[in-house]
């Protein structure tokens, strides 16, 4: 059974290395991801390097109203950021 995964603020350095390390354990399915520079884009165009299965999912501006059912969310914002965007 896959832990499902998104993460939010994937457009950064933070996002990044989360979607990296997200993509290679064995027990995460990355299902979520939102980034406010790369909303409307997929993984591929922000990430050329990214695991193929990965490739076409499509990075979405951030609202909470939409979130898929998760077992994790990452959150990768600025500082001061997550206290708003998560509240």
């Amino acid at each position: 059974m896959s832990i499902r995964v998104g993460i939010v603020g994937i457009s950064g350095f933070g996002g990044g290395e989360a979607m990296r390390l997200v993509a290679s354990h064995p027990s995460f399915e990355l299902i979520y991801a939102a980034g406010e520079g790369s909303a409307g884009s997929r993984l591929v165009d922000r990430f050329p390097g990214v695991p193929a299965k990965l490739a076409e999912l499509a990075i979405e501006k951030w609202d909470p109203a939409t979130l898929p059912k998760l077992d994790v969310l990452f959150a990768s914002l600025p500082t001061g950021a997550s206290a708003e965007a998560l509240a």
